[in-house]
């Protein structure tokens, strides 16, 4: 997957900007607030349809603009060229690819397989169980064939019971045997993805001496003493009276552990960006082990709160992996255009040079 050109219009400081991108890698700087994690974000809008920063669609709009629009010629991996684009004119939001409307957005997110690593990203984990399902799943979603019908037929038994909860039904009761075999089916599913991908993440933690050892440790949402169905009935009751169920897939984690207890509770904000940094390295090379196809990956301001040896290296491996890599940087960076023959774009008050 290759960018050969972006256009972005109307989105936030950036009210109009071309960037013909190398296949490689592709520097990004600029001082803070100049608009460098705009050019991230407009990727990222393209291949998920919504922000990685959060907050409304209309916020995305320049003040001084009546939408947003973004553009991008991508080559597939069938050496295809195909057209991209996302558009934003108040409530209405318009996804195409080649000038066909897009169904629906896992269509979009298989088509346009997209990596984001930042400050937004690794504050969203550290704080969210939510966040790092939603990232872990991801991956899933790229390399499992079977996750979609798994994860859809445990999503919509769910939906029947949150409903019947809400409504405080007592016929709620009858979904609990076959949310319970759908959820022991989606469990399974992850748990042998994630049996590999903890391998991978000690493996790249090993080549970072200087970090305290942790362990990615999986938590699957309830007790495995009993299986899933078991603890739905015993706590049907519980889930009656307060609303809402408490155990299940819904609820499962995914958190790095040492004999401290897990990694929020004691490193520093930088062993967290590095920690994290590993992660998402580990994520990416598993992706391409399994997938045909390569993502897009963009890395916002990788030197900010991480010991300047860290970064590089987590870069040398990023880079590593041949992948079309977006990155930030205040400086321009003159040692690493010179070790990666980066293509290098310059964005100053919303303007790209």
């Amino acid at each position: 997957m290759q960018i050969n050109r972006l256009e972005i219009a109307g989105l936030r400081n950036i009210s109009s900007g071309l960037v013909l991108p190398g296949g490689s890698g592709n520097l990004i700087y600029g001082a803070n607030g100049a608009g460098k994690t705009t050019v991230l974000e407009s990727i990222y809008l393209l291949g998920n349809a919504k922000s990685f920063r959060g907050g409304s669609g209309q916020s995305l709009v320049n003040e001084t603009s009546s939408g947003l629009k973004i553009s991008a010629k991508v080559l597939q991996p069938d050496q295809r060229f195909v057209d991209f684009q996302f558009s934003r004119h108040g409530a209405e939001k318009k996804i195409s690819v080649s000038n066909s409307s897009v169904p629906n957005r896992s269509t979009l997110v298989r088509l346009l397989p997209t990596m984001f690593f930042g400050h937004e990203s690794v504050s969203a984990q550290v704080t969210s169980p939510e966040a790092r399902r939603t990232f872990f799943d991801w991956l899933l979603f790229h390399v499992e064939p079977t996750f979609l019908p798994v994860y859809s037929d445990y999503a919509n038994l769910f939906k029947q019971l949150k409903a019947s909860l809400r409504g405080r039904q007592r016929s709620g009761e009858i979904w609990n045997a076959h949310l319970g075999e759908a959820g022991e089916r989606f469990n399974r599913l992850r748990k042998g993805v994630f049996e590999e991908l903890k391998l991978a993440y000690q493996l790249e933690l090993e080549s970072f001496p200087g970090l305290p050892g942790v362990e990615l440790v999986y938590r699957c949402g309830w007790g495995v003493e009993y299986k899933l169905g078991e603890w739905l009935a015993q706590r049907y009751q519980d889930h009656l009276r307060l609303g809402y169920c408490t155990v299940g897939p819904h609820r499962a984690d995914f958190q790095f552990r040492s004999e401290r207890g897990e990694v929020k509770a004691w490193a520093s904000r930088g062993q967290l960006k590095a920690y994290y940094g590993i992660y998402f390295l580990a994520v990416l090379k598993y992706f391409l082990k399994h997938s045909q196809s390569r993502p897009l990956v963009l890395v916002d301001d990788l030197w900010a709160e991480l010991d300047s040896d860290l970064a590089s290296q987590i870069l040398l491996k990023i880079m590593g992996c041949h992948c079309q890599v977006f990155l930030t940087s205040i400086g321009p960076r003159e040692e690493l255009v010179a070790q990666y023959d980066m293509s290098t774009f310059h964005v100053e008050h919303g303007s790209i040079t």
